[in-house]
C-alpha cells in the first residue's frame, strides 16, 4: 500500500521532464498509473468484503510510538478505489482539455501529488500519517487553484482555500494530539478499538477535530471557498471539488465515529452545521447562474448532507451516507466535466444562456442526462438507490423536513446543469460542435457506472456499501442493500420530490431575488482587512527603527519570564570570604569598564572597554581551570576588537543623550535576573557529569575514538548542522554583498 501512495508523487515528479523529451502526447498515457492501481485495489474487494483488515507499518518516530503506517479496510478501500477511478478519468480528460495550455505540465505534476496525498490520507493507519497527508492535500489543491497564477482572480481563490484549510489543519492537529493522549496511542487501529467518549478530553478534541473537518469538507461557516476555487481548471474542479478532497472532512469524521460517536455532543456538533450547509448549498446552487459555480453549490449542499446523516448516526443513516457518498461521486464527477465539455464545445459558461446543444453534442448530452438522472434519483440509476435509504434513514424523524426541503432544491439543480443546456432553443450566439472524445467518453463513463450500479445494486452493497458501514460503525452489523422496496411512504417521497424539484427548477429566477441577508465571502473578506488593519497597528507600534528600544523590549521580556521565577526557587547566596584580591580586583575592573563603556561618547573607547570585559572574562576560565575556554574567548575578544575599532574608527561620536531613568532600570533588572539566575542553578542539585558518558558511548555507540568529533557529528549532530547552516548563510550573504559591491563600483 505503501508504494502505491507514494507512485503518484513519482509519476508526478517525472511527468514535466517526460512531456518535454516525448511530447505533449505522453499526457494521455498519464492515466494508466491511476488505472493499474484502481485494479491492484479491486483485488483487496473480497478479502474487505469478508471483514480482513490490511496492515502496514514502518516505525517513524519509535520514542512517541509514532509510526509511518496504513491500514486498509472497506471505509478505506471505497475511498480508493474513487480516488484512482476517477482520478484516471480526469488525468486522461485532463490530456486533452488542457493539451495547449501553457501550465500543462505543472497541472500534471500538482495533480499526481494530489493524487497521492489524497490516497495516502485515506489509507493512513498513524494520525501524524494522517495529518501529513492531509496537510500535502491542502498545499496541492492550492497549487492546482492557482494554476492560471496570471489571473488575480485564480490567485484570490487559491490563497483563500489554503487559508482556510490550513487554518482548519491547526485545529485538527491539536485534535489529533488530543486523541492520542486520550487513547494512549497514536494508532488508528488502536484508536478506533476504544471508547473515548468519557474521557475528560472528549468535548475538546471533538470540538477541535470537527473543525477541522468542517474546514476541509466546506461546512457552514466555511463553505465559501469551494465556490470561489471554481477558478481552477475543470479537471481540478471535477476531481477535488466533487468526489475526493471535500470529502477528507466527512471520512475524517466517519473515520473516527466508532471511537467519538454517537453521543449528545456528537449530534450537537454536526446536525446544525450539516442542516445548515445542506440547505444554504441547495439553494445557492439553484440561484447561481454560471454552471461551474451550480455544481460547486450543490456540492457543498450534498457535504452537507453526508455530515448531517454522520450526526444522526444510526445505522441507517451510516448506510445511506455511504451511499449518497458513493452516488455523489458518480454523478457529480460526470456533471463536472460535462461542463467542460460544454464550456470547449459551445463556449459558455452562462447556464442561462445554454440550450439546445443536443443536436450538435449528442454524446456530451447522453453524459449529463445519465448523471442528472442519477442525481435527481431516478430509477434505476444509483442516486435513486441512495435516496431512497436517505429518506428510510430519516422516515419518521422532524429531520425529514430539512433534508427534504435540500433534495427538492437538487433535483432542480440537477435539471439546471445536466438537462437545460441541451435541451430547448438555441440562443443564437452559440456555435456549438461535439468535444474530443476524452471530453465526453470520461463523464458517459462514470455515468454509466451510475446506471450499473443501479442495477447491480445488491453486489455493489454486499462489495462496496457493506463493508464501508461496517468500517464506520466500528462492529458487525447486518447491511442489505436493494434496488426496490415496493410501494412504500419513502417511495412517494421520492416521486413528490421530483415534482417539486421541478417547480422549483421553473422558479429558479424567482429565487434569485430573494438575496441572503450575508455572505460568508464578504465575512471572509472583511476578517483580512481587520487582520491586515491590526498588523499595520502592531507593526507601527512595535517596528518604530529605535534599535535601542528593540532592545529594551526584549530584554524587558526576558526580564519578566526569568526574574519572577528565578525568585520563586529560592536564592542561595556564596559566602564572600572565600574570593581572593586578585578576583576582587578583575571583577572591579570589568565592572568599571562596562560602566564606562555605556557613558562613553567615543565609538573606540567603548570598544576598548568592552574588551577588557572580554578579557577579564577570559581570566576568569584561566583561574577556574579551564584554559581552553580561556584561549577561545581571548581569540574571539581580541579579533572582535580589532573588528570594531576597525568599523567605528571612521563614526562620530555618540550623541549625548539624556539620563532616562528606565534605560537604568532595565540594564539593573536584567543584571539581576541574571545573577540571580546563576544562583538559583547553582543552588540546585549537582547533575551528574556528562562527560563521562561521552568517554564512555563515543566508542562504543558512535565508533569514534576522537571524543570531541563524536559529540560534534554525532551526539549534537543537529545543534552542528544548525550552526553550519548559519555560517554557509552568513558567508553567502557576505558574498552577495560583496558581489553587489563589485558591481556597483564597476558601474
Amino acid at each position: 500500500m505503501a508504494l502505491s501512495a507514494l507512485a503518484p508523487f513519482l509519476l508526478g515528479a517525472l511527468a514535466p521532464f517526460l512531456m518535454r523529451l516525448l511530447g505533449r502526447k505522453v499526457a494521455y498515457l498519464f492515466f494508466l498509473l491511476p488505472a493499474g492501481l484502481f485494479l491492484h485495489f479491486l483485488g483487496y474487494l473480497p478479502q474487505v468484503a469478508a471483514g480482513e483488515r490490511v496492515r502496514e507499518e514502518w516505525a517513524w518516530v519509535p520514542g512517541l510510538g509514532i509510526a509511518f503506517g496504513f491500514y486498509l479496510d472497506g471505509f478505506s478501500l471505497l475511498f480508493a478505489l474513487l480516488i484512482l477511478g476517477i482520478g484516471a478519468v480526469v488525468l486522461l480528460y485532463g490530456a486533452s482539455y488542457l493539451e495547449r495550455h501553457p501550465q500543462q505540465d505543472r497541472f500534471f505534476l500538482f495533480i499526481l501529488a494530489f493524487m497521492g496525498s489524497m490516497l495516502g490520507l485515506v489509507l493512513a493507519g498513524d494520525l501524524i500519517t494522517l495529518f501529513v497527508f492531509w496537510e500535502l492535500t491542502s498545499l496541492t489543491s492550492f497549487l492546482l487553484v492557482g494554476l492560471e497564477h496570471e489571473r488575480a482572480s485564480a490567485r484570490r481563490a487559491a490563497f483563500q482555500a489554503l487559508f482556510v484549510t490550513v487554518f482548519g489543519g491547526l485545529f485538527l492537529l491539536a485534535g489529533l494530539v488530543l486523541l492520542a493522549l486520550a487513547g494512549g496511542s497514536f494508532s488508528l487501529e488502536a484508536l478506533l478499538a476504544q471508547d473515548l467518549t468519557g474521557h475528560p478530553y472528549y468535548p475538546a478534541l471533538l470540538l477541535l477535530l470537527a473543525l477541522g473537518a468542517f474546514a476541509k469538507s466546506a461546512q457552514f461557516p466555511f463553505h465559501f471557498w469551494l465556490p470561489n476555487a471554481m477558478e481552477a481548471p475543470t479537471p481540478v474542479s471535477a476531481y477535488l471539488h466533487s468526489a475526493t478532497m471535500v470529502k477528507a472532512g466527512v471520512y475524517l469524521l466517519a473515520r473516527l465515529h466508532p471511537a467519538l460517536g454517537g453521543t449528545e455532543l456528537w449530534q450537537a456538533l454536526l446536525l446544525p452545521v450539516g442542516g445548515a450547509t445542506m440547505l444554504l448549498g441547495a439553494y445557492a446552487a439553484l440561484t447561481a447562474t454560471e454552471i461551474k459555480r451550480v455544481l460547486a453549490y450543490s456540492t457543498v449542499s450534498v457535504l452537507g448532507l453526508l455530515t448531517f446523516l454522520l450526526g444522526v448516526g444510526t445505522e441507517g443513516a451510516v448506510k445511506a451516507m455511504v451511499l449518497v457518498l458513493l452516488a455523489h461521486a458518480l454523478y457529480k464527477g460526470a456533471l463536472f466535466l460535462v461542463a467542460g465539455s460544454i464550456d470547449h464545445g459551445a463556449g459558455e459558461k452562462k447556464v442561462e444562456r445554454l440550450g439546445g446543444l443536443l443536436s450538435a453534442m449528442p454524446l456530451t448530452a447522453l453524459a449529463g442526462f445519465l448523471a442528472a438522472m442519477s442525481m435527481v434519483g431516478l430509477p434505476p440509476a444509483f442516486g435513486f438507490v441512495a435516496k431512497e435509504f436517505f429518506y428510510k434513514a430519516l422516515e419518521g424523524s422532524p429531520l425529514l423536513l430539512p433534508a427534504f426541503l435540500a433534495s427538492l432544491l437538487l433535483v432542480g439543480v440537477a435539471l439546471l446543469a445536466g438537462v437545460k443546456p441541451f435541451l430547448g432553443e438555441r440562443p443564437p450566439h452559440l456555435h456549438p460542435h461535439e468535444s474530443p472524445w476524452p471530453l465526453w467518453g470520461g463523464p458517459l463513463l462514470l455515468g454509466l457506472v451510475g446506471l450499473a450500479f443501479g442495477l447491480l445494486t445488491p453486489e455493489v452493497g454486499r462489495l462496496l456499501v457493506a463493508p464501508a458501514v461496517v468500517a464506520i460503525w466500528g462492529q458487525e452489523v447486518p447491511v442489505k442493500v436493494y434496488f426496490w422496496d415496493g410501494f412504500n411512504p419513502v417511495l412517494l417521497l421520492s416521486l413528490a420530490t421530483v415534482l417539486a424539484g421541478a417547480g422549483a427548477f421553473a422558479a429558479r429566477r424567482g429565487l434569485r431575488r430573494l438575496a441572503l441577508p450575508l455572505s460568508a465571502d464578504r465575512a471572509y473578506d472583511r476578517i483580512l482587512e481587520a487582520l491586515e488593519g491590526l498588523a499595520k497597528w502592531q507593526t507601527a507600534l512595535l517596528q518604530h527603527g529605535y534599535l535601542r528600544l528593540y532592545a529594551a523590549t526584549v530584554l524587558g521580556v526576558g526580564l519578566l519570564l526569568t526574574l519572577l521565577p528565578a525568585l520563586r526557587a529560592g536564592v542561595r547566596w556564596p559566602a564572600l570570604e572565600g574570593v581572593r584580591l586578585y578576583e576582587a580586583l578583575i571583577l572591579l575592573l570589568m565592572a568599571t569598564a562596562a560602566f564606562y563603556a555605556a557613558r562613553t561618547r567615543s565609538p573606540i573607547f567603548a570598544v576598548v572597554a568592552l574588551g577588557l570585559v572580554g578579557y577579564g572574562i577570559a581570566l576568569v576560565y584561566l583561574f577556574y581551570g579551564a584554559p581552553d575556554l580561556a584561549m577561545t574567548q581571548l581569540l574571539v575578544e581580541t579579533l572582535t576588537v580589532l573588528v570594531f575599532a576597525f568599523v567605528f574608527a571612521a563614526m562620530p561620536r555618540f550623541a549625548r543623550d539624556r539620563p532616562v531613568p528606565w534605560k537604568a532600570l532595565v540594564g539593573a533588572g536584567v543584571g539581576a535576573a541574571v545573577t540571580l539566575g546563576v544562583l538559583a542553578t547553582s543552588g540546585q542539585a549537582p547533575l551528574p557529569p556528562v562527560s563521562e558518558f561521552f568517554a564512555e558511548e563515543s566508542y562504543q555507540s558512535a565508533f569514534g575514538r576522537n571524543v570531541v568529533n563524536v559529540i560534534l557529528v554525532d551526539f549534537r549532530a543537529l545543534d552542528t548542522l544548525g550552526e553550519v547552516v548559519v555560517l554557509v548563510l552568513a558567508g553567502l550573504g557576505a558574498y552577495v554583498l560583496l558581489r553587489r559591491k563589485h558591481g556597483n563600483s564597476g558601474a
